[in-house]
């Protein structure tokens, strides 16, 4: 299975009356490896700024997600 067919039919599945708006899978370099279309087009820096910031966890920082706050 690649990963555009997981996106596809896996990811934006409805599931109990629910899916998601958008979805993606990205490397940790910022390459896009498969995404939905709605899902924006982002610079590859942008995405890895991203992934960094939801990495770490962090005192202080936006608010947290769950129980763990990432900055």
């Amino acid at each position: 299975m690649s990963w555009q067919t997981y996106v596809d039919e896996h990811l934006m599945c409805e599931i109990e009356g629910h899916h998601l708006t958008s979805a993606a899978i990205i490397g940790h370099d910022g390459t896009v490896w498969a995404q939905s279309t709605a899902f924006p087009q982002v610079s590859a820096p942008l995405l890895v700024r991203s992934i960094l910031i939801r990495s770490r966890p962090c005192v202080v920082g936006p608010p947290p997600i769950g129980s763990v706050a990432y900055g």
